[in-house]
């Protein structure tokens, strides 16, 4: 065969080749057409077997990295950062069966060759590496006796296990999108869609540990347990807080003007009426809603909620005066029959929750 014809079956690879890519992002181009210059030049070395080997490299996709589901709009796939480096050609046309070592359709001899002790058929398993292990496996770069597929799956796999060895409230942190110093546009996006999968893959565990039904609260004995997580209601809004205002200690109406037990005036403050109204309004609502509030708690690790007890079940104070340009603070009584709630996923085996507060909202203020 001569090389005019060797070189017009290359043309029509490169053509091929430009059209199969089209529309993926320009490094896999650059990856495509470095293994066209390569053939090309080897062809005057021997055309025949390079001719031979052009159909079984280019008849196949260029292999690609995934990133995730949720790609950014300007790209469909991309390589690793580091593109394994092809086999050299003169070792290809010694064997017009073998491909280069990041083709998809690996064969026998390539796979039987893995020496290395993280290589996928050499049984990579992630479950047993270290956290510093897995950190390592996040290079892309290929390890002894590893072909490109091998090597992605070992990153992909790695990556995997990360996510599933993160603590849940780190996830929820993970899916922020909101570049960290030291990160890329494409870093985050990765880093946004894993946490998302595995929080995915974590909540039909999640919802079924929380079970059928709530179980019930008390959250005077829950906050004094929960005051770490952050819970706060009696400290602010329990029932044993003396109403009207005394200059010289912590009272409901006080905390209108920043009195002694307060760090600074509010506009509102309420109190539940009782200990008992307190314990029944929250326990119906979770009745009412656990389903609602399981899936929050499941997928975004918390709840919030805003509700009308359709009676009265709180009392307090507002300022009258707010909002009124060099208003006079002033504090005027009433009732209430609003209530806001905030619930936090206690994400340890098995799950549970944690009312994280809960208060009369003046919003809701009756006639009195």
């Amino acid at each position: 065969m001569s090389n005019a014809i060797a070189e017009t079956k290359l043309g029509q690879s490169a053509i091929k080749v430009a059209d199969s890519v089209s529309n993926v992002k320009t490094v896999v181009k650059e990856e495509a057409l470095k293994r066209v210059s390569i053939v090309l030049d080897a062809v005057v070395k021997d055309p025949k077997a390079v001719t031979s080997t052009i159909t079984t490299i280019f008849d196949n996709k260029v292999p690609t990295t995934r990133i995730a589901s949720k790609a950014t709009p300007d790209s469909v796939e991309v390589l690793p950062n580091k593109v394994p480096t092809a086999k050299p050609v003169t070792e290809l046309v010694t064997d017009s069966t073998e491909v280069l070592p990041d083709n998809i359709a690996t064969n026998d001899k390539l796979s039987n060759t893995s020496k290395s002790p993280t290589s996928v058929n050499s049984g990579y398993d992630p479950t047993k590496r270290t956290d510093i292990e897995l950190q390592q496996d996040l290079e892309p770069s290929l390890r002894t006796g590893e072909n490109f597929t091998q090597a992605t799956k070992r990153v992909e796999a790695a990556q995997s296990e990360i996510m599933v060895r993160r603590p849940y409230d780190q996830l929820q942190e993970d899916k922020i999108r909101r570049l960290r110093p030291g990160e890329t546009t494409i870093d985050m996006q990765r880093r946004v869609d894993a946490a998302e999968t595995e929080i995915l893959r974590r909540v039909p565990s999640i919802i079924k540990e929380l079970g059928e039904s709530p179980r019930n609260v008390d959250i005077v004995k829950e906050d004094a347990i929960n005051q770490i997580s952050g819970s706060y209601t009696i400290d602010r809004h329990g029932a044993n807080i003396p109403l009207k205002r005394d200059p010289s200690s912590k009272t409901v109406e006080g905390r209108i003007y920043g009195d002694i037990g307060w760090g600074r005036a509010e506009n509102s403050s309420f109190k539940w009426k009782s200990d008992s109204v307190m314990n029944q309004t929250v326990n119906d609502y979770l009745k009412q809603n656990w389903t609602q509030i399981k899936d929050d708690l499941a997928i975004n690790g918390k709840h919030s909620g805003a509700f009308n007890a359709n009676k009265a079940i709180g009392e307090g104070f507002f300022n009258p005066n707010q909002g009124t340009s060099g208003g006079v603070r002033a504090s005027t009584y009433t009732q209430t029959s609003l209530v806001r709630i905030t619930i936090k996923l206690n994400s340890d085996s098995p799950a549970d929750f944690v009312v994280i507060t809960t208060f009369p909202n003046g919003l809701g203020s009756l006639p009195h």
